[in-house]
């Protein structure tokens, strides 16, 4: 758990997270910084006095001394537990916030929390009223139909080993260049599973030949094990919106 609501008997008071908590306790450590820098008895040149922060024996014990009120954060956005997901996720992008305290609906009282992880996990969970693959620009896939993209995505994901696909979403765009009357085709491919996010670009001539140059990218994803979350580069704001307007409007 990476985030706590702070109260005061049954009023919400403010929010601590685990990283206003390492923020904290790692500024107040690089403070710590050897004696005087004057020289010797105080007469050196005229270089400015930057000494004096020393080391401190007890800051450590100091910092956990602390009140939480010091390091809670006050602006602390509500929702109601009978607001629908969508105002969940709207919030949350609005405020470039990860979290909510969830209020009762006749009450301010908090009663729980909600996380961007949280409404992950209740987006991808699969229903039985939606299908599995998603695949838009399916007419421009030439000897290839629903079933075989369907059992490509199957294929993919059993090299992992015991992998489960919660959703997958393959998206086929035609460019206008073409070579003998063949079209440029780009298709990507996005896996949600049990072992985390993956995606990857192909770029071809004829659909076919694009979903396979994403379903290799993404096979080669899979067998390094490199998921989109664990990778170093970290969604930006316009991809964590379209990853939830993918289900949210899926």
């Amino acid at each position: 758990m990476a985030h706590l609501p702070v109260v005061d008997g049954d009023d919400l008071g403010g929010m601590l997270s685990l990283y206003d908590v390492i923020e904290f306790t790692t500024r107040g450590g690089s403070k710590s910084q050897g004696g005087s820098s004057s020289d010797f008895g105080g007469r050196g040149g005229g270089g400015q006095n930057r000494g004096g922060f020393g080391a401190r024996e007890g800051d450590a014990d100091r910092m956990l001394d602390l009140p939480v009120r010091n390091l809670m954060s006050d602006a602390v956005a509500t929702v109601e537990r009978s607001a629908p997901l969508d105002e969940v996720v709207e919030t949350m992008f609005g405020r470039e916030i990860s979290s909510l305290v969830v209020t009762a609906d006749d009450t301010s009282e908090p009663i729980g929390i909600i996380t961007k992880t949280d409404v992950i996990e209740a987006l991808t969970w699969e229903r039985d009223d939606r299908n599995a693959v998603q695949v838009f620009g399916l007419d421009l896939l030439e000897g290839m139909d629903y079933d075989d993209v369907a059992a490509l995505i199957e294929s993919m994901a059993s090299k992992y080993g015991e992998m489960s696909v919660i959703k997958a979403s393959i998206e086929l765009q035609e460019h206008k260049e073409q070579t003998r009357g063949v079209p440029l085709v780009l298709a990507r491919i996005r896996l949600v599973t049990d072992r985390g996010y993956f995606t990857a670009d192909g770029e071809g001539y004829g659909a076919s030949h694009a979903l396979r140059l994403a379903a290799n990218a993404v096979e080669r994803q899979l067998l390094k094990g490199k998921t989109y979350g664990q990778s170093k580069k970290h969604p930006d704001t316009d991809e964590q919106e379209q990853l939830y307007g993918w289900w949210l409007g899926g």
